[in-house]
């Protein structure tokens, strides 16, 4: 199997609350920096990542904007594929390619505590556990998982070890929509009076991108509005990317 780079995402176009973008594109170059301080500590050098909110919050756009920065693959595994087993799990992940971030998302979607969210899922908890703790011993491997139901993941699958940084992904608040609106529309007095009228509505970034593209015109022929867009049933991924398990972002 073989991932490939797609096409470049500027990190900036991911409108996030104010430096956290920053910090976990920080976080990452300090671990990719970091090999021989892994070593010294006897630590295996594996990072993972937890990204968590509600739907249309950027979770997804996210580690597609942090792989185009850091000129990395995103390879995504699908647990509900009928091809992902207990005996089959750890060929799936030990063909990730070096200089890839594994994602994994919706993962709340799966497992229901310790218990198959559904009869597709072939793959035990257990099972995904002893594959993650495989994946740790592989030089270099960066896990990210995604959930819009943090309270339905079982502690042991989000434990240190696994998951070493916890990133809440919420609703826009007032500094997200000014900065969203003037992605759009360059009028600092809109984008602050935008903001000031959007901000107790609890809109995700995806609504409000929604709502701005019909506003100025970004579709075409789509009439201006001012209504909140419905929530995106999918956060989006531009960066070409090997699937694992029949799932294509």
């Amino acid at each position: 199997m073989r991932a490939r780079l797609g096409s470049r995402r500027p990190l900036a176009s991911v409108v996030l609350r104010a430096g956290q973008a920053e910090a976990l594109l920080d976080d990452l170059q300090r671990f990719y920096r970091g090999r021989e301080r892994y070593a010294e500590l006897g630590i295996p050098w594996r990072r993972g990542y937890l990204l968590y909110g509600p739907p249309g919050t950027g979770k997804t756009s996210l580690v597609t904007a942090l792989a185009s920065e850091l000129r990395l693959n995103v390879c995504t595994l699908s647990l509900a594929s009928p091809v992902v087993t207990d005996e089959k799990i750890h060929t799936l992940l030990a063909g990730v390619p070096q200089r890839s971030l594994l994602l994994i998302e919706d993962v709340d979607a799966f497992f229901r505590q310790r218990d198959a969210a559904h009869t597709q899922v072939r793959l035990s908890f257990s099972g995904f556990l002893n594959a993650l703790d495989g994946v740790a011993t592989q030089e270099g491997t960066v896990l990210f998982m995604t959930t819009n139901h943090v309270d339905r993941l079982d502690d042991a699958l989000i434990r240190a070890g696994r998951i070493d940084e916890r990133v809440a992904l919420e609703v826009c608040d007032e500094d997200q929509l000014r900065r969203l609106y003037l992605k759009f529309h360059a009028d600092p007095q809109a984008a602050a009076q935008f903001a000031r009228d959007q901000v107790g509505l609890g809109l995700a970034a995806a609504q409000v991108q929604g709502l701005l593209m019909r506003r100025f015109g970004a579709l075409p022929g789509a009439p201006q509005s001012t209504a909140a867009a419905p929530p995106q049933p999918g956060e989006g991924c531009d960066t070409a990317s090997q699937s694992f398990g029949l799932h294509q972002p």
